[in-house]
């Protein structure tokens, strides 16, 4: 990442663009994309929109066409292709990659506590470290022949629910409001300054002084949103109340990104070329020449410049109608920028359940595992050995605050605040996107035996329970959010007994796999198959896909397709179903429903059920032990029978 002058009012002590830090390419899908606050070792700084980002050498293309449709009906028909930060090359390092800005922009001097913004006319300065840049730093004017320590980043920040995120108004919060005063602040603190209590602000020369413990707990004092997009380097009208934060809060940035298992695909070579050959974009070819004639004539200008052989073997038509197929694809996706995850796996359902299957260039491929499926066969079919997969993730936008929920969208009848990653005038027509590459285990439950559990009484009621703590819990979202709630919508958005059920027999799989399959519970991941019949006119679905990937071309080692296979799997799922039995925090844990404490959940805590964050699709909502098996306190709604698992 590089740091560029003109984001700090054009201070002279900055570097016009010079290299400040690297980081991993799939951090600015992650956890470090556009909008999102970096802790670099002396300074903070938040990552520029992708309008400023340079494709230079740095930016490489990600065929991925589903992706793609799915992200246009989110974001907009301008967005055309997909691109993922590579690594940066010797040559290129100093003078490309993603562009950053400090931020927050206030600093403290630790000598003598000066409080003041970094910008052009601040005694504030710059010092870029040529030899090692990730060593530079901003200091002090009047202690540059001193000890020359650093001056430090303030560490609050305020943010709100649309997305804003802008620094302390320290001057307004010192003086209680707009003030003429001009006075230099500084920034004190006794003891240790761990507490807000013990940190304070003073005005040097109207004294006017303030204790932190105020901003947060002083109901006369409010702060209003200015609408600031640092990203953008934009102000837009928010009548929101903004919310104090610290830098390294979790809720400052939470990224809204697409995610899809890349299938075999019957596209005819014509397709393929034109899917594959992004670099020539031949869907906008056709866009731009819709005549065949001109398509033609222009397509014989760009097979005598392609190195690629493959457009000069294919004939012209069948490009042009693969181009034209293609584009009418695109063209009639919706737009309604909402994210639907169950909608885009039913396509990867659909493969899974067809058993084995090589896709090519090994993008995909399945096999069953040798060996007896014997003591789960009448409930769970043999699972199906994904020794091969690649998932693409596309990054659409984030949020602050609150992570986006779209049953929380449905229930409240609105969008989240979903805050772009360029500005909406410039029509950027690429998404940052990775692509991963690893193994994985399906497991197809039986749709009889999953319809006959749902049919009885005990889990009807556990449904029911399970659907008011999820009405609960919206509400109270909804409230803290402003939106209008609608109980009946809120009831409608449950994801249901089954979709708890399955979800939760993931997560207790993981835990079993990462003690044998010689992958961290970390490193594993869940997507979940679940629709009831008459949910929706297709075939319904129950089914879970548990895999692990990486951003190494060669992908996963094995170990957990290893474990997939039908001897080594019964063993693993009766241990996972016993240890399920009693949790370390029962009776508390088995009692546990989610409405009484504004949860999702309902006997599953973090010693049973939990699992990380980069695990769970639903951020471990939606888990119930007594749906899988009998709880301490709960008996009867159980899919598994003691018999079965003991």
């Amino acid at each position: 990442m590089y740091y560029n002058r003109r984001y700090s009012n054009n201070d002279p002590s900055t570097p016009p663009k010079k290299s400040i830090a690297s980081l991993r390419p799939s951090k600015l899908v992650w956890s470090a994309g556009p909008g999102a606050i970096t802790d670099l070792q002396r300074f903070t700084v938040v990552t520029m929109g992708i309008q400023e980002w340079e494709h230079g050498n740095q930016m490489r293309k990600i065929t991925e066409e589903r992706l793609l449709v799915e992200a246009r009906r989110v974001v907009g028909s301008h967005v055309n292709r997909l691109m993922t930060p590579t690594p940066a090359s010797a040559s290129t390092f100093h003078s490309e990659g993603v562009p950053v800005r400090l931020f927050p922009e206030w600093f403290r001097c630790p000598e003598c506590g000066l409080l003041d913004r970094f910008d052009g006319q601040s005694p504030f300065k710059f010092r870029y470290v040529p030899h090692a840049p990730e060593q530079s730093y901003v200091y002090h004017v009047e202690h540059v022949h001193k000890s020359m320590r650093p001056a430090l980043p303030v560490r609050f920040v305020v943010a709100c629910p649309d997305g804003h995120l802008d620094d302390f108004p320290w001057r307004e919060f010192v003086h209680g409001g707009e003030t003429k005063c001009n006075g230099a602040l500084y920034y004190k603190h006794r003891g240790d300054g761990e507490k807000l209590e013990e940190v304070y602000v003073y005005c040097s020369i109207c004294k006017a002084r303030r204790n932190m413990k105020e901003a947060l707990y002083n109901p006369s004092w409010s702060i209003p949103c200015r609408g600031r997009h640092p990203h953008l380097d934009s102000y837009s009208k928010c009548e929101r109340q903004a919310k104090l934060l610290l830098i390294g809060a979790s809720n400052l940035w939470f990224p809204i990104t697409i995610d899809m298992i890349a299938l075999p695909t019957n596209a005819d070579a014509a397709k393929r070329a034109v899917l594959a050959l992004q670099d020539l974009d031949l869907i906008e070819l056709y866009k731009d020449y819709p005549d065949f004639e001109e398509f033609k004539r222009t397509l014989q200008f760009i097979c005598k410049a392609a190195k690629d052989q493959t457009l000069k073997e294919l004939p012209a038509i069948d490009v042009y109608n693969a181009a034209r197929s293609l584009y009418e694809e695109r063209s009639a996706a919706p737009q309604d920028g909402a994210v639907r995850p169950q909608e885009h796996k039913r396509p990867e359902w659909r493969v899974l359940v067809e058993g084995p299957k090589k896709a090519e260039e090994d993008e995909y491929v399945a096999e069953y595992g040798d060996g007896e499926f014997v003591r789960f066969r009448e409930k769970i079919k043999t699972p199906l050995l994904v020794t091969r997969l690649r998932q693409v993730v596309a990054l659409v936008g984030f949020t602050r605050l609150d992570a986006q929920n779209e049953l929380l969208d449905e229930a409240t009848n609105q969008t989240a605040k979903r805050v772009p990653l360029s500005p909406s005038n410039k029509k950027i027509n690429w998404l940052p996107a990775r692509e991963t590459f690893g193994e994985g285990v399906f497991v197809q439950f039986d749709e009889g035996k999953i319809a006959e559990w749902e049919s009885r009484p005990e889990v009807q009621k556990r449904n029911q329970e399970l659907c008011a703590a999820h009405v609960s819990y919206l509400k109270l979202h909804s409230e803290r959010q402003g939106g209008n709630f609608d109980e009946n919508a809120a009831r409608a958005s449950f994801p249901g007994a089954r979709f708890v059920m399955l979800h939760t027999v993931a997560h207790l799989l993981i835990r079993e796999f990462s003690l044998h399959c010689g992958y961290g519970d970390a490193s594993l991941r869940e997507r979940v198959y679940a629709n009831q019949p008459g949910e929706t006119d297709q075939e319904p679905m129950a089914g879970i896909l548990l895999y692990t990937a990486s951003s190494d071309s060669d992908g996963a080692l094995g170990g957990l397709v290893e474990e997939g296979r039908p001897e080594n799997f019964e063993l693993l799922l009766r241990s996972a179903l016993q240890r399920a039995q009693i949790c370390s925090s029962d009776p508390f844990c088995s009692k546990h429903m989610g409405d009484r404490d504004g949860t999702t959940h309902g006997a599953a805590c973090h010693a049973c059920a939990f699992a990380s964050e980069t695990s769970c699709e639903t951020y471990n909502r939606y888990l119930d032990r007594a749906l899988v098996v009998d709880a301490f306190d709960v008996r009867g709604a159980a899919f598994f029978s003691a018999e079965e698992y003991l």
